[in-house]
């Protein structure tokens, strides 16, 4: 693997998050599912390492979202590598467009999501799943089968990179940019964009 992803390899990472998040599910004791990212990244020797981050930080503003991404960008900076591809895995709410919030919507549906992004000749390639969200008895997750939704977007992510690309200029270090991801100038892809 080099220092960018291909399109075969951003969705084997994400799907071997998924393979996790369904083993943790499957217990069928979570009444929640606490965020999670998981950043493939690589060190100053180009090796890659996964770093697994339980986000449990206030996480239900766009803006905790982001600043909680951002600190993880930062943290994979002060670890002294480079994201390569991050993978978030969250409950959240999906509905319609309607004009509001999804979590606001009358017709919203639980999930749990996960989503992988790379930069891939120089553009955001996301890799999206879902798995619809039923309860028990005892108000824990019953989680779907993950399904891959292909052409949806997760901008949120892109805070992961924004948090890490701060710190690097704060320290004046240097990363080479050859398939390591730097400032978003062109845009990211086309595609359903998702909130949660």
């Amino acid at each position: 693997m080099t220092s960018a992803l291909s399109h075969e390899e951003l969705h084997d990472f994400t799907r071997a998050q998924v393979t996790w998040v369904e083993s943790c599910l499957a217990d069928g004791t979570h009444d929640g599912w606490v965020p999670h990212l998981s950043v493939l990244a690589m060190n100053m020797k180009g090796e890659l390492s996964t770093t697994l981050m339980s986000l449990a930080v206030p996480f239900g503003s766009a803006d905790e979202k982001q600043a909680a991404l951002r600190r993880c960008g930062a943290q994979v900076f002060s670890d002294m590598k480079a994201p390569v591809c991050p993978v978030l895995s969250v409950e959240a709410w999906m509905a319609p467009d309607g004009g509001c919030e999804p979590k606001d919507h009358p017709d919203r549906q639980e999930c749990v999501l996960v989503c992988g992004l790379s930069i891939i000749d120089q553009k955001a390639a996301y890799c999206f799943y879902r798995s619809s969200v039923t309860r028990d008895s005892q108000n824990h997750i019953i989680a779907g089968p993950f399904e891959h939704w292909e052409g949806a977007q997760f901008p949120l992510l892109r805070h992961v990179y924004q948090g890490w690309a701060t710190a690097a200029l704060k320290s004046g270090a240097y990363f080479a940019s050859a398939g390591l991801p730097g400032q978003f100038v062109k845009p990211l892809a086309s595609g359903a964009e998702v909130r949660v």
